[in-house]
């Protein structure tokens, strides 16, 4: 959604583009998706631990990084692509 956003925003097709052949890409690469996928999740796991020192737990982290910061980023995209007025120069 968030190539699909860009290429309005910037008049173009080239993110859709681009992020079309690397996903092809990548599935075809890589030969077991499945260890693939645990591998991802196990260090995003890790990734949301780091924040424990500071106050957070895996929970909180997990809802602020993959849940409220992609909400805030897609409205923002979605503001630019759609509401914004042109640049009249």
């Amino acid at each position: 959604m968030w190539l699909l956003l860009l290429d309005k925003i910037k008049s173009t097709h080239k993110f859709k583009i681009i992020g079309s052949i690397l996903i092809v890409v990548s599935l075809l690469l890589i030969p077991n998706f499945n260890s693939f996928s645990n591998q991802l999740f196990s260090m995003s796991q890790d990734f949301l631990n780091v924040f424990n020192p500071l106050g957070s737990n895996y929970v909180k982290s997990s809802v602020i990084i993959c849940a409220a910061l992609p909400l805030v980023i897609t409205g923002i995209l979605i503001k630019k692509a759609y509401f914004n007025k042109p640049n009249l120069k």
